[in-house]
C-alpha cells in the first residue's frame, strides 16, 4: 500500500471517528444531561470533522492532479 493511499485511509478513518465522537457527545449531553465539557467535546469534534472533510477533499484533488500530470 502506498503512502498516499494510507494517508487517504487515515483521513477517512479519522473523519468517521470525529463524527462518531461528536454524535456520541451530543447524545450524552441531551439524553443524560452531561456537563458543558461533553458539549464542548462534541462541538470541537464536529469542527474537527469539518476540517478533515475539507482537507480530505483538497488531498484528493491534489492526488488526481499528480496522477494526470
Amino acid at each position: 500500500m502506498s503512502l498516499k493511499i494510507f494517508h487517504l485511509v487515515f483521513i477517512t478513518t479519522s473523519l468517521f471517528l470525529c463524527i462518531f465522537l461528536g454524535q456520541w457527545s451530543y447524545r450524552q449531553y441531551v439524553l443524560f444531561g452531561a456537563g458543558a465539557e461533553v458539549f464542548a467535546l462534541g462541538a470541537i469534534s464536529l469542527l474537527g470533522s469539518l476540517a478533515l472533510f475539507i482537507y480530505g477533499n483538497k488531498f484528493i484533488k491534489k492526488l488526481k492532479a499528480s496522477v494526470h500530470a
